[in-house]
């Protein structure tokens, strides 16, 4: 605080620092520019009063008779309000006037600022007083500090907000962590109660937990610093499950209601009717916030006006959530309400009505997750996430198996499309118990959701005994919608075409657009996969149609995605980026599988066609996201666009840590049919910094694992990797004879970015042979491809001259031209502009 010697007041020096809060203190400051009449509202322990003598101090010299507090805590009885604010600005009652009249007699010509403090527990005589000194007093203005505001004419009610906290992992650099309000606060108090008290790595994380769980309450933050005497911050944060025991032992000097956080909320709710102790302590079934409706229907009807008074008093917090309005309160006074719930016996009623009310609505946003309005149901499923996680745990220790199956088995395409699997499976796996006392349709419902969240989490042989046992259920039931989703299911898990082709026909039947995209899809790779290319791009186009026409984002960005995929290796390199753009922005926010993975897609895009930068980007951005939710498919994917992108830059050693990311992820994932990608992605590396002996038997192996799967396309992909090492190391016959193999299955399976870079291989064969005139014909023709798609990604040549480099290459173009060797120079430019002529690219047969 500047000097406080200078100018009127009665504002206490304080005793301890003053953290954070600048930009508050200039809004603030602000504020009372415009209104005379502001009131500081916010929950016990905010901070109001500590802030209002801050702003006091910083408006001295606006107010020539000076800034007065008046501290109302001790004052109950509503009659000695007007006493108290005389008596803290030294004025006795006058004979004759009572001590209102005092006041106005004395302030009427004054111009002053009078700080209310604490004016909750006498709100309307208090505010009575301030409509009559603004009325006779134009030079009073008053900032007042309240947990509700006062309802005076003319007032700005200013909610002084919690301090800035970190989430609960504080950020990498502790200079950064330092910053947040709360954590200052934390370390400032800290290091009053223990000298020597240090911020470290190994203590952040705890700092970072507590700071973020007390919403950061300055009252609260001072309390659980202060037991930095006797405990460590890992210690302290362990406690705050006994929060409000915990949070005790503030200074002896201070107000009761101040030593502890339990006394500041008691202050609270003893100010509070009935009906709104009733209100307060139901809410506290809610987790994470509720909505005015689930108020109403699990709390008491016609809540609207008692909710508003908790809001008013700052013990529910409102925020506003696009176009409507949410509710929470803070963490540690849920814990208080909770508490008064337990005492009044009330808990089971509440919670049971919970579990109905979330069961209900889970099951109607699952019909919705399905059509146009799944981002909407999403959104909501994620605003009510611990609402959802309360009422499933409650459902499991209350014995309510068949509400808490029911309520799983509307989630399992959240969890899924989320990224929660190990979420999923938890709740799935502590309802089990109930799972043999249900309907079978239900029953098979709930081992469909279980089998989709097993799968990404890699326990695929529980998967697919869910998947057989959903079947039977389904069976059972005899519901065909219920069997259909089975035995789609059935049929992904065991790769069973002809099951897959059935479920097609059963979703046509019962209008399950969902099953049948994903069919469709599904149907689609493994064309791909076994070289039906057109096949693919059918299926995957149906898909797509299907779902746009129901509005269904749930498949249609997968089979969006995998169209963009094919798209690439076709060199139609604008339909791929139209498909990708289209898929990533219906999978970003909802589907953390395919939003992973696309980025490795979308990278491997930007590669081919010349933007490394952004490649980099989307490939570091994808392994980020796919690691965070343990997504192995994705990881995968970014890591082996990562590795490419980094031989393309001809950073070796950061190619092959990519690649060994690869296997690791494509080992976890038990990814059979990828393994030959992971594989030949290490050998790539290898072979990029020149270490052919560890390139060969690598990619030996990915083309032995290729060919072991039946997947054409990276059988191909890897003679072409082998064929390259051949012309690098010098073996002219072998290099020519895998590269045609290569052709072959490339213009069968339509990879003409693998086609462009075999025959740019032979051409480097053709000009170590002397035979420049044949390199010239071949590098021609792949060129005009080149130039056709927009192909720039080229191998980067090395630097140890066993690979002929373009540089190298275009000298012997220049020696074929002046020696005329095989076409005059005219000649050569005429035919490369037809993109014909004798002598060109030899193709495999069936194919010119």
């Amino acid at each position: 605080l500047r000097s406080l010697d200078s100018l009127p007041n009665n504002l206490p020096v304080q005793l301890t620092s003053f953290v954070g809060r600048r930009d508050q203190i200039a809004e603030v400051c602000r504020l009372m520019d415009e209104t005379r009449i502001l009131t500081l509202t916010g929950a016990g322990g905010c901070g109001k009063t500590r802030l209002a003598l801050q702003v006091g101090a910083e408006l001295l010299d606006r107010y020539p008779d000076g800034v007065w507090l008046v501290d109302l805590t001790q004052v109950s009885d509503p009659d000695l309000v007007a006493q108290a604010a005389a008596t803290s600005l030294g004025y006795k009652q006058e004979q004759g006037r009572t001590f209102t009249e005092t006041l106005t007699a004395h302030l009427a010509n004054k111009t002053m600022l009078l700080l209310l403090d604490n004016c909750e527990q006498v709100v309307a005589t208090a505010a009575s007083l301030v409509e009559t000194l603004l009325v006779t007093c134009p030079g009073t203005s008053v900032l007042a500090t309240s947990r509700e505001p006062l309802g005076v004419p003319g007032e700005v009610a200013w909610r002084v907000p919690n301090m800035s906290t970190p989430g609960e992992s504080p950020p990498a650099r502790l200079e950064v962590f330092t910053q947040y309000e709360a954590v200052r606060l934390f370390i400032d108090r800290a290091r009053k109660a223990r000298t020597g008290f240090a911020v470290t790595e190994q203590n952040a994380p705890a700092i970072a937990q507590l700071c973020h769980r007390l919403d950061g309450i300055p009252l609260a933050i001072e309390l659980a610093a202060a037991r930095s005497r006797v405990l460590t911050p890992q210690q302290i944060c362990e406690g705050l499950t006994r929060r409000l025991d915990l949070l005790t032992g503030g200074a002896r000097t201070a107000f009761p209601r101040q030593q502890t956080l339990r006394a500041s909320i008691d202050w609270s709710h003893d100010l509070l009717s009935e009906e709104e102790r009733i209100l307060f302590r139901g809410l506290s079934v809610f987790a994470g916030g509720f909505t005015l409706q689930a108020a109403d229907e699990v709390c008491l009807d016609g809540v609207l006006d008692v909710l508003a008074h908790l809001v008013d008093r700052s013990l529910v917090v409102m925020e506003e959530q696009g176009e409507s309005a949410r509710y929470r309160l803070l963490e540690t006074v849920r814990h208080y309400a909770d508490e008064r719930l337990r005492e009044a016996g009330e808990i089971s009623d509440l919670r049971n009505r919970h579990l109905v009310f979330y069961v209900r609505a889970a099951e109607q946003m699952e019909a919705r997750m399905y059509g146009p309005d799944q981002a909407e149901a999403f959104a909501y499923l994620d605003s009510e996430r611990g609402n959802l996680a309360a009422a499933l745990t409650w459902a499991q220790e209350s014995g309510q198996f068949e509400l808490g199956l029911r309520l799983a088995s509307s989630l399992w395409l959240y969890w899924y499309s989320r990224g929660l699997w190990s979420e999923g499976l938890s709740f799935y796996e502590s309802l089990q118990p109930g799972l043999d006392s249900v309907s079978p349709r239900l029953r098979s419902q709930v081992l469909f959701g279980l089998a989709n969240v097993l799968r990404p989490l890699n326990r695929i042989a529980e998967a697919l005994e869910a998947e057989e046992a959903s079947l039977g259920a389904a069976l059972d039931a005899g519901d065909k919608d219920v069997y259909c989703r089975a035995l789609f299911n059935h049929a992904f898990g065991r790769a069973l075409d002809a099951q897959l082709e059935e479920s097609i026909r059963l979703a046509g039947e019962v209008g399950d657009a969902f099953v049948r995209a994903k069919a469709l899809t599904l149907i689609g790779g493994r064309m791909v996969r076994a070289g039906d290319v057109p096949g693919a791009i059918e299926r995957y186009e149906a898909a797509i149609a299907g779902a746009r026409a129901g509005g269904d984002r749930a498949s249609m960005h997968e089979a969006l995605l995998f169209l963009g995929w094919t798209h690439i290796w076709r060199g139609e390199f604008e339909a791929a980026r139209a498909c990708l753009d289209e898929g990533l922005d219906l999978a970003r926010g909802y589907c953390a599988m395919c939003f992973g993975g696309g980025h490795g897609m979308k990278s491997t895009l930007e590669l081919m066609t010349g933007d490394r930068e952004r490649a980099r980007q989307l490939a570091d951005a994808g392994l980020a996201v796919s690691e965070e939710f343990g997504n192995s498919v994705g990881a995968a994917l970014c890591a082996c666009a990562g590795a490419s992108v980094a031989i393309a830059d001809g950073d070796a050693d950061r190619a092959k840590t990519l690649a060994a990311q690869a296997q690791e992820s494509v080992t976890r994932g038990s990814m059979v049919a990828s393994q030959a990608r992971g594989l030949m992605a290490s050998g790539e590396a290898s072979m990029s910094a020149g270490d052919l002996e560890a390139a060969r038997p690598t990619l030996e192996k990915a083309l032995a694992t290729a060919q072991e799967v039946g997947t054409p396309f990276w059988i191909e992909r890897s003679l072409l990797a082998l064929g390259r090492l051949a012309v690098i190391d010098g073996n002219v016959d072998q290099a020519e004879s895998t590269l045609h193999q290569a052709l072959t299955l490339q213009l069968s399976v339509e990879d003409r970015l693998g086609e462009i870079e075999s025959v740019e291989e032979l051409a480097c064969i053709e000009s170590r042979r002397g035979l420049h005139a044949e390199a010239v014909r071949l590098m021609a023709a792949a060129q005009r491809q080149r130039e056709a798609i927009g192909f720039r990604l080229r191998w980067r040549p090395l630097e140890n001259d066993l690979h002929p480099s373009r540089e190298a290459l275009a000298a012997s173009f220049d020696e074929a031209w002046n020696e005329g060797a095989a076409m005059e120079r005219d000649e050569l430019i005429a035919y490369v502009q037809r993109g014909q002529g004798e002598g060109g690219v030899r193709p495999p047969a069936g194919r010119a």
